[in-house]
C-alpha cells in the first residue's frame, strides 16, 4: 500500500545546494527541477506525493502534474500549516 508523502517545496529548495543554485537564477526553474526529481523518484511507486508551496492567493490553489499534487497555500497561511492539516486528515 502506498504512503502519503508531504513535501514543503520551498523548504527543500532553500536547504538543498542543488536547488538553491537553480533558485538564484530562476525560482520557477527551481520549482520545476524539484517536481522533476520527485516524479523521477516516485513515478513507479504506489506512493502519493503532495508538494506544498507558500502562496499568496486569496484561496488555496491545487493542481496535479505528472502524478504529483501541487498546492499553493493561501495568503497568510504557511506551507507548514497546510502540511499539518493534511497530515491530520490522512
Amino acid at each position: 500500500m502506498g504512503r502519503d508523502i508531504l513535501v514543503d517545496g520551498y523548504n527543500i529548495i532553500k536547504n538543498s545546494a542543488t536547488f538553491r543554485t537553480v533558485e538564484t537564477r530562476n525560482f520557477a526553474a527551481a520549482r520545476a527541477a524539484l517536481l522533476t526529481q520527485l516524479v523521477s523518484r516516485y513515478r513507479h511507486t504506489p506512493h502519493r506525493v503532495t508538494v506544498v508551496f507558500d502562496g499568496d492567493g486569496a484561496s488555496e490553489q491545487i493542481s496535479h502534474e505528472r502524478r504529483i499534487c501541487i498546492i499553493y497555500s493561501r495568503h497568510n497561511e504557511t506551507a507548514d500549516s497546510v502540511i499539518a492539516r493534511l497530515a491530520t486528515e490522512a
